[in-house]
């Protein structure tokens, strides 16, 4: 219960432009939330990728102010608002949600769907604005996405292998990232063989959930608008 209340509160105040900015009191949350200096904001729901595309992002760009992981609508809202670069990544949401309650079987199933559907209809109200990427495209060719960012919002940002950082260098990152989080190692943000086994059940139970077929028509939605 207390899980679900306090992952649910983060998400409602996220959710509302005159409460977004109470985030910025959480330690954790004050340096990664979007601000005026913020140079580009990379979002999406939580284990969509986020930490994949942030680790070879920032290590390309080391010197690059990046808004992200704060996993709510104003964020995106925002970003644009203040017409920064605003990168949402997005990925089906049996896969993203099915890996958020395997590392986190204490999350309410029905609490993650709502989440999911509530940001991403938000993204979908700006897609016009942001840059959508696909989990299947940002893994693929994390250079191709960093090219057509930089495409979409004529920037010259810099791709891993122009700054000849290594797919090694990038999954180092990650577990750093999460480390300094202080995450335990379940949470690290690479797939696990056991993680991939709990998964397995959990897609068949989320698919037999009838909130999920909400979120598969707001997923599809924004399928459509991916570059």
């Amino acid at each position: 219960m207390i899980k679900n209340a306090r992952y649910l509160a983060r998400n409602l105040v996220g959710s509302f432009v005159w409460s977004y900015p109470a985030l910025s009191f959480f330690s954790n949350f004050s340096d990664r939330i979007v601000r005026r200096e913020m140079e580009i904001c990379i979002e999406g729901f939580a284990r969509s990728g986020n930490t994949y595309l942030v680790a070879a992002f920032a290590l390309a760009n080391p010197m690059t102010r990046v808004a992200h992981h704060l996993h709510v609508p104003q964020q995106i809202v925002r970003g644009v608002k203040l017409g920064i670069p605003v990168v949402v990544v997005l990925r089906s949401p049996v896969e993203s949600i099915a890996s958020l309650l395997a590392v986190d079987q204490r999350l309410s199933a029905e609490v993650a769907i709502w989440s999911y559907r509530n940001f991403y209809r938000v993204a979908l109200q700006h897609r016009q604005s942001i840059f959508l990427v696909s989990f299947e495209d940002l893994i693929r060719d994390v250079d191709g996405a960093i090219g057509r960012i930089n495409e979409r919002f004529n920037a010259r940002f810099l791709t891993p292998r122009q700054a000849r950082i290594s797919e090694q260098a990038i999954r180092n990152r990650v577990v750093e990232m999460n480390a300094e989080a202080g995450k335990p190692e379940l949470l690290i943000g690479i797939p696990t063989p056991e993680r991939a086994l709990l998964k397995d059940g959990l897609r068949s139970r989320l698919a037999s959930l009838g909130s999920m077929k909400q979120a598969e028509k707001v997923f599809d939605a924004c399928r459509k608008q991916c570059d």
